[in-house]
């Protein structure tokens, strides 16, 4: 191959990775917007107050929010347990690479798997089922090594 050819397969190489940078940017740009105009709120005290029914699973719920708020690459006081995921964490329109929400869909069939819990992301509607899913799934697995039941359960 002659250096000429080699120069302009590394210049195109480099051209579509800065367009690929560029494009990454203005898409996290475009999903940082959504959340401008919020305040950011104390993490423990949306999930007290969003899960009072569910305070044994607090630390469970706390520590999964700051997971998947990573995940989500969302400051985690920014999100509201009614985020939905076909509305404010939906992917930005018009960009064809794989966004967080697939990365986050990943993580919760990771953490549920063998606790007997759907984990299809598709059934999940807001950012606080989806908390809720992975804590009682992590419970049921603290509930099914403490019994020693290594069987799957029905959801």
């Amino acid at each position: 191959m002659s250096w000429s050819i080699a120069c302009g397969i590394a210049l195109l190489v480099l051209l579509l990775c800065t367009l690929v940078w560029i494009s990454e940017r203005h898409r996290r740009h475009q999903l940082a917007t959504r959340f401008a105009a919020r305040e950011p709120l104390d993490i423990d005290k949306q999930v007290r107050d969003a899960y009072p029914e569910h305070e044994y699973l607090a630390d469970t719920l706390i520590d999964y929010w700051g997971k998947t708020a990573s995940i989500l690459k969302i400051d985690g006081r920014m999100l509201r347990t009614t985020d939905r995921f076909d509305n404010i964490l939906a992917p930005v329109p018009g960009y064809p690479i794989e966004d967080e929400v697939d990365d986050l869909s990943e993580f919760v069939q990771e953490a549920l798997e063998g606790t007997g819990v759907s984990t299809e992301l598709a059934e999940i509607k807001t950012f606080g089922d989806c908390l809720l899913l992975l804590a009682l799934g992590a419970q049921r697995k603290i509930d099914s090594a403490a019994s020693g039941d290594t069987t799957k359960r029905g959801s």
